[in-house]
């Protein structure tokens, strides 16, 4: 429930993407790669039906997670800093559904001609400039830079995990498409209503531009996002399944060993009654009895969960192998159900006329 309930950190919903790889042989300049993308987005951005239409290196839960090395201004040049890297276009951080936090997004201003800039996520911000405001501060990517080998940051956008089951978001940055071209980028376009009526106009758009392109991967983006839990999902809800049976084979196991043990009782409870005793003051001695047992198994069953959990820590999120609700909860359900299966053979035989019962071998 936590992995289903998260915030992906982006809005997957009405959300088309695809994959577009430019040929080296004909694109051979980045000026190139980054005109045809920037033509590209904004004949999409003018079809009729698209609210915002980007372009990026890649779109999140898609197993991209390459790093690059940088040093922060002022600090001392330590080779240990390192952040996803990523390439975007201005609008593709409003197609996606990625909020931004301070600063600004990218413009067309941020081309080759401009001073060179980068976007952040929140937890780079927050590690290299924890009291700071990130938004103009600088990095550069090597260890002896000039003047114009540093890079400000423009803007700081929300985190985006790696994956959905992922502990917490990695450093990320991204770099404006016109001033840092990627041959290969995944379009995504945010659509007013049902994303796959653009299906056909994508593929119109960058057959007028180059004919000789395919248009690849073409996906809805919740599709990527429920396939990004589909695992965990399918995994969990096995573990649940299996767990489930378990417990009702536990109650029906115990049903069945109170009902065979209530059956050779029959003749105590018969004299029982005959002195005196009331029918609810044998049934509680007959589920005290059962619950004592209950609770020894439980206890056992607690020592090993949680010497055994470990094995399971890598399906949980958001969950630790030794959450003491989980225990609790299902200790009661347990108890519960051990007495429930030790109440019901106890009023059955209760139910019996003394003299019946007495006469019973």
């Amino acid at each position: 429930m936590n992995l289903l309930h998260s915030d992906p950190g982006f809005r997957p919903d009405h959300v088309l993407t695809a994959s577009i790889s430019l040929p080296g042989s004909q694109y051979k300049k980045q000026e190139d790669i980054a005109g045809f993308y920037d033509r590209l987005t904004k004949n999409l951005a003018a079809l009729p039906g698209v609210r915002y239409a980007g372009v990026g290196s890649d779109v999140p839960w898609t197993g991209y997670n390459e790093n690059l090395t940088f040093f922060v201004e002022g600090r001392k040049f330590v080779n240990n800093s390192h952040a996803r890297f990523h390439g975007a276009t201005p609008d593709y951080f409003l197609a996606i559904g990625i909020p931004l936090v301070k600063g600004r997004f990218f413009s067309d201003r941020d081309d080759v001609k401009s001073r060179q800039v980068v976007i952040i996520n929140q937890i780079l911000a927050r590690r290299y400039w924890p009291n700071e405001d990130a938004v103009g501060k600088r990095i550069t990517f090597t260890d002896e830079p000039k003047d114009g080998d540093w890079v400000t940051v423009a803007g700081v956008v929300g985190d985006v995990k790696d994956t959905p089951a992922s502990e917490g978001a990695e450093p990320a940055l991204w770099f404006p498409l016109l001033q840092q071209p990627f041959s290969a980028m995944s379009v995504v376009i945010r659509a007013n209503s049902d994303p796959e009526l653009l299906i056909n106009a994508l593929r119109r758009q960058v057959g007028q531009l180059d004919p000789r392109l395919a248009v690849a991967e073409i996906r809805q983006m919740d599709r990527i996002a429920d396939a990004g839990v589909a695992m965990p999902r399918f995994a969990l809800f096995l573990v649940g399944l299996f767990a489930f049976l378990a417990l009702l084979l536990a109650a029906i196991g115990t049903y069945g060993v109170m009902s065979y043990s209530v059956g050779q009782r029959i003749h105590e409870f018969g004299i029982r009654m005959a002195l005196g005793a009331k029918p609810s003051d044998v049934r509680s001695l007959v589920v005290r009895q059962g619950l004592r047992l209950a609770l020894v198994g439980v206890a056992i069953g607690i020592v090993s969960a949680f010497a055994l959990g470990r094995v399971m820590q890598g399906l949980l999120y958001g969950t630790s192998a030794g959450d003491p609700l989980t225990f609790v909860a299902v200790s009661i359900v347990a108890i519960a159900m051990a007495a429930l299966a030790c109440y019901l053979p106890a009023r059955r035989a209760t139910s019996l006329d003394p003299m019946t019962a007495l006469r019973s071998e």
